[in-house]
């Protein structure tokens, strides 16, 4: 293994209050030192992993960020205790956090972490409330759901799903290793066992050779399944990407066309589950000033309150009828989604 980073100068701290940066280089070992807080935030990042041994063709953090690598499951577990301090919840981070636990010994899973995270520290005073970062679809296992459907919101129902494209022959050429259809079989599955479901996914317009045809799949796709939001972005070139060498690229005035249209459709998608969630209980973490809330469902709120929420504890209410806004009650230990 590499040689471990050299000492921070006395009193040198980073901008999320760790010890010494927990990334020094794509070879060294995540996760060097525990996090203490997340500066001047309310929602705290509990990295459990860094690389990633995936080759999407447009994606350039594999040559940034190298192999997989995951932290100790004990060291996880001692910084989630630390960070539960100060933050009420905590977005479990990574950039391939489904691939969690393969480089360990003995081998262990993202599902047996977070088990563990809700055994033995969401169970504890101040209990935080556990979000899952971005995970492929095809690596949410039958135990996670289980997890998810079962914590009683320990273990937020939000599920952020790279999707990429909603056509076969696009996410071939992207080199992505799920299909269509069996991102879609694995959406609706999660779908029926958990409910409410917030449910986001990323998408790239534009990607060279993404014909009329493909956008169109990718359109009819997200029409079927329940997201809630979605962050579209154009495909953009990247240096040393297998994408560079790819012919068929579409003019970025198409690209822009296209994007447009699935924030369109994502946006009536979001209006239309806010409504739905209307007047429903929920438990929300508060965001900057206190001025809005999210819940576990990853709604954005508005917060009514008679003074400023204590931005340290999870808080109970009752969404609006439109469901934009919350009405709080007081703090306690019950859970809702």
């Amino acid at each position: 293994p590499p040689p471990p980073p050299p000492a921070p100068a006395a009193g040198a701290r980073g901008q999320l209050g760790a010890r010494s940066p927990l990334d020094r280089g794509h070879l060294e070992s995540v996760g060097a030192t525990v996090l203490r807080r997340r500066a001047g935030a309310t929602r705290g990042w509990l990295k459990v992993q860094d690389g990633c041994d995936r080759k999407c063709a447009f994606c350039a953090t594999r040559l940034a960020r190298g192999r997989s690598r995951s932290r100790h499951p004990d060291e996880v577990v001692a910084e989630a205790r630390v960070l539960a301090r100060t933050h009420p919840e905590l977005v479990i981070t990574g950039v391939h956090i489904g691939h969690y636990g393969r480089d360990l010994a003995p081998r262990t899973t993202l599902t047996a972490l977070v088990r563990r995270l809700l055994d033995e520290v969401a169970g504890t005073s101040p209990a935080p409330r556990f979000r899952l970062g971005s995970i492929e679809a095809t690596e949410i296992d039958d135990g996670m759901l289980g997890l998810l459907a079962e914590s009683g919101g320990r273990l937020a129902p939000h599920l952020h799903m790279p999707l990429q494209s909603g056509a076969d022959p696009v996410l071939r050429n992207m080199r992505r290793w799920h299909t269509r259809e069996q991102y879609r079989r694995r959406a609706l599955e999660i779908a029926a066992r958990i409910s409410p479901l917030g449910l986001g996914a990323d998408i790239i317009t534009g990607f060279p050779g993404e014909s009329p045809a493909d956008h169109a799949d990718t359109i009819a796709l997200v029409r079927e399944l329940p997201f809630t939001y979605l962050h579209v972005f154009p495909y953009s070139p990247r240096d040393g990407t297998a994408a560079m060498r790819l012919d068929g690229r579409v003019p970025e005035r198409v690209s822009r066309e296209r994007g447009r249209e699935l924030r369109d459709l994502a946006a009536e998608k979001a209006a239309r589950y806010t409504r739905g969630r209307g007047r429903a209980e929920v438990e929300v973490v508060m965001e900057g000033r206190g001025g809005t809330a999210l819940t576990g469902d990853y709604l954005r709120v508005e917060v009514g309150a008679a003074r400023p929420p204590d931005p340290s504890v999870l808080h109970r209410g009752r969404l609006s009828g439109e469901g934009s806004r919350v009405v709080l009650d007081t703090p306690g230990p019950r859970r809702v989604n």
